[in-house]
């Protein structure tokens, strides 16, 4: 009996770990990754649905100290204050797949 049980955690542990591995964001709890709150600079929100992103790096063109690509080829959000608002917007409008949302405090931005 105790050695199903300890099998059974250290699988739920090593699933666990995994899957952290691979969320850019550790708050991430779905495919939609938001950032937490409003960044304190820019105050805005950025979003990036993983299902979505096709990984073709046009925001990270854009705006690289914003955005990345993660080891999966998706794009993560690294530092929403790492451009200038309008700059994240325009890279936002570059996904081709329109992955990216970008919140204000006074509500969407992009798209």
């Amino acid at each position: 009996m105790w050695d199903m049980r300890r099998r059974v955690s250290l699988l739920l542990v090593r699933k666990v770990s995994r899957d952290r591995a691979s969320m850019p964001n550790p708050a991430c709890l779905s495919v939609v990754c938001p950032a937490v709150g409003l960044s304190p600079g820019n105050r805005i929100e950025i979003e990036v649905d993983r299902a979505l992103c096709i990984g073709s790096g046009d925001c990270v063109d854009s705006a690289p100290a914003v955005f990345e690509l993660d080891a999966e080829d998706k794009a993560r959000v690294i530092d929403p204050d790492g451009a200038p608002t309008d700059e994240v917007i325009e890279a936002a409008g570059n996904c081709p797949v329109t992955a990216i949302f970008v919140r204000g405090e006074d509500g969407d931005l992009y798209p």
